[in-house]
């Protein structure tokens, strides 16, 4: 199925030789053939369409990011790490739109998200400050008694011992699936 490329790695080698240098690669030519029958096996609704994006398999995609919403349980701390081997984060929510599709898909659970309570503020992973979201309308409660991690349930954010058992939403960026002869490209 690949012809002269041997396997999804040489695709990506493939592409940097191709972007490098002018040496002639065994790929060349068969690769967007190849790129063009995994759109066909892959990609949803490819009715005109020169590319898609895609997520591992048991994650949604939704505006260009994935979301894998755990069925196991476990602390804080333990979910950010599955998160990083998984090649993601706990979730860092980003708007309104976001908090909507995940209030769709989390049932009546508790699940961690990347938010917690340091040095007397809120923090999202990757030291941004909550500044502005309505996440701040949607606290059940005040922080105290060790709750320094969040976890979301229905529409409201909960305060909890990091320790304590719960799934997870781990998110990351979907994977651009185009040819490479596209304009874009």
């Amino acid at each position: 199925w690949w012809g002269n490329c041997k396997s999804p790695s040489m695709l990506r080698t493939t592409y940097t030789e191709n972007t490098t240098s002018s040496e002639e690669s065994p790929c060349t030519g068969r690769c967007s053939v190849t790129i063009s029958g995994l759109m066909d096996d892959l990609c949803e609704d490819k009715e005109g369409r020169t590319e898609c994006l895609l997520c591992p398999p048991g994650w949604m995609l939704h505006r260009g990011r994935c979301y894998y919403f755990s069925e196991q349980s476990g602390s804080w701390d333990a979910s950010m790490r599955n998160c990083s081997g998984r090649k993601s984060q706990l979730l860092v929510v980003e708007d309104e739109a976001e908090m909507e599709f995940i209030e769709t898909r989390t049932e009546k659970k508790y699940f961690w998200i990347g938010l917690n309570f340091q040095e007397k503020k809120w923090m999202w992973l990757g030291d941004s400050q909550l500044e502005g979201h309505r996440l701040s309308l949607v606290m059940a409660n005040g922080t105290g008694d060790g709750k320094n991690c969040f976890a979301f349930k229905k529409e409201k954010l909960y305060p909890e011992k990091c320790l304590t058992s719960h799934r997870w939403i781990c998110k990351k960026n979907a994977t651009l699936l185009a040819p490479w002869n596209t304009p874009e490209h």
